[in-house]
């Protein structure tokens, strides 16, 4: 269906059509082109923002309401703890993945695809449930080095997938392949070879940038060899340069954290060392820390997001899977600079002033139908794009307001619901992990807020969880940063707990010490999302609380809590227990 153009309309011709629609569908700049053509309007009722035209018909007296305040998009910040220390969680056994003899195991960045060498063969398979071995299912795509070398002991990606590297003991060479769609074998191609700085490498690891690549040695050695790229992932340029000593023998698995900082070496038939790098990337730097659950036999590996690893359990086909215990507890906070320090001039509103001499009112505008949206509770988003279907969810709408510029509305009569759910969109989505304003916008400039004790406001997100097994409780403390001028504080939550008979518990507190959302002792969930909590605003409180306790909840009990807050100002976060 094409969508009407003014030049579709004849001269004289007076419309009777919904204002609304029209405007969506021509835009101002057209209607202001009929006024000059001739073409008249008929009102049809409802709210009208008044647009003065000037005696020739033009729009050229016409002045918006605009603010020229900015969304600083270089705050946007991930505030998760992983790598978390404590008492790591086992999330599965399965022979789903082949592992049997294997002398590597790999993850790729979504967690949707593992990799393990067996036989000689790397092999690729599908996670249906993302970082959940236990749903893996062997792809077709597979790739044999074997012509090049009969005995391939480890293997390694490229952080972003496109390069893979395997070690080959008979030849003792490395070979070098580039990947034309990342993490996919199928589309491999053979690069290059060289010969290898170590005899045998029973795991490798690539650093982040490419400049860097490690392996360890099983049985006749106890170090981990670090070796440089100087052309960054080119093979060709692989050369020696430092060593470190474990102190234990027969090394089988290594890895790195995200940033280099923390270095990973596990152990045959015992747990995996956690080594601190104060110069990170840096192996002769490396302090010992503490030691993982999980006995690895030839391979481990970690998720890039650090929340979960993976060890090659036995001589058998059996792999384990863990959860690091505080491995997103806080998912991610929403920076500075969340709503603008101007109400936003949503609607088309224009002043109602008209300084040329001779204006005469011609027309009047109806940019929104009072039936169908809010008027009083609604976000303008300035932005490159949007994906209007993405948005278009918990009640929410839709309107285009100007060139990059929309308003995001809601259907629901009560203002405070309204303003709930267009929240609850950008900031929590449908569960959390989807905030809208991360995926349904593209480019975002500015936030602007029709709610006046929202203007100048953060919006955060936390979610603490207690994981099966554990029998503790957890305790995360955010403190506010201003405890001055943070009034009307807002805050919903949601409680859950899983595959509890017999206590447990769940619980959100704002200021800390005093309850606002909490579940006890039943298997269950309660969700304040999307629904009017002013009830609960506070002012100035000087910290929140995340509580969630699985004792006595039994060894399969999970204990989960979440919170969106409105407030002025940054919280940090603190986690004890």
């Amino acid at each position: 269906m094409r969508l009407i153009q003014s030049g579709d309309i004849p001269s004289g011709t007076q419309l009777m059509d919904n204002w609304n629609v029209l405007y969506r569908q021509i835009g101002l700049s057209d209607i202001e082109t009929l006024i000059d053509r001739g073409v008249t309007f008929t009102a049809d009722g409802g709210q009208f923002a008044e647009a003065y035209i000037d005696t020739d018909g033009r729009n050229n007296s016409v002045d918006t309401v605009t603010s020229s305040a900015e969304f600083d998009t270089n705050k946007w910040f991930y505030s998760d703890n992983p790598y978390g220390e404590g008492s790591e969680v086992r999330i599965g056994t399965t022979s789903a993945v082949a592992t049997g003899g294997s002398h590597s195991l790999k993850i790729n960045d979504d967690g949707t695809k593992m990799y393990s060498l067996d036989a000689q063969v790397i092999k690729e398979y599908d996670l249906s449930t993302p970082y959940l071995s236990t749903t893996a299912s062997a792809s077709a795509n597979t790739l044999d080095n074997s012509s090049k070398d009969s005995n391939n002991q480890s293997f390694a990606f490229s952080l972003d997938g496109t390069h893979l590297y395997i070690f080959g003991n008979t030849n003792v060479k490395v070979y070098e392949y580039s990947l034309s769609t990342a993490w996919d074998l199928s589309t491999a191609s053979f690069v290059a070879d060289v010969a290898a700085p170590t005899i045998g490498s029973e795991s490798m690891f690539v650093s982040g940038d490419g400049t860097k690549m490690y392996a360890v040695r099983y049985a006749s050695s106890n170090l981990v060899y670090e070796m440089t790229m100087s052309t960054p992932y080119d093979v060709t340029t692989l050369a020696s340069s430092t060593t470190f000593d474990t102190g234990t023998t027969n090394p089988t698995g290594i890895a790195f954290s995200g940033d280099g900082a923390l270095m990973f070496v596990g152990i045959r038939d015992s747990g995996t060392k956690v080594y601190d790098l104060s110069t990170p990337w840096l192996v002769t730097s490396a302090v010992f820390s503490s030691t993982l659950l999980g006995n690895s036999y030839r391979g481990f590996c970690l998720s890039q997001n650090g929340y979960y690893y993976y060890v090659d359990k036995n001589s058998t086909t059996l792999q384990d899977s863990y959860k690091f215990p505080s491995g997103g507890e806080v998912v991610h906070a929403i920076p500075t600079g969340t709503f603008s320090s101007t109400t936003s001039s949503a609607f088309l509103t224009f002043k109602a002033e008209d300084w040329e001499s001779g204006a005469d009112v011609q027309y009047k505008l109806r940019t929104a139908d009072p039936a169908t949206i809010n008027q009083n509770s609604f976000v303008e988003i300035a932005a490159t794009t949007i994906d209007e279907s993405l948005l278009s969810i918990n009640n929410c709408i839709v309107l285009p307001k100007s060139a990059g510029v929309w308003i995001l509305g809601s259907t629901t009569v009560d203002d405070e619901v309204a303003r709930a759910e267009i929240y609850g969109t950008l900031f929590y989505g449908t569960n959390g992990t989807d905030p809208r304003v991360v995926s349904g916008i593209t480019g975002l400039t500015t936030l602007k807020t029709s709610v006046t004790r929202d203007i100048g406001k953060q919006a955060h997100y936390a979610k603490a969880s207690q994981l099966s097994g554990n029998q503790s409780t957890q305790t995360f403390t955010g403190t506010f940063a201003d405890t001055s001028t943070n009034t009307d504080c807002s805050s919903w939550s949601k409680v859950e707990l899983v595959s509890v008979s017999t206590g447990g518990s769940a619980r959100w507190e704002n200021p800390s010490g005093t309850t606002l959302h909490q579940i006890t002792t039943n298997s269950g969930e309660s969700s304040e999302f999307f629904t009017d909590t002013t009830a609960d605003e506070t002012d100035n409180p000087s910290a929140c609380q995340l509580e969630v306790d699985t004792v006595g909840a039994g060894t399969a009990g999970d204990s989960i809590a979440e919170f969106l807050v409105i407030c002025s100002g940054d919280i940090t976060w603190v986690s004890s227990g």
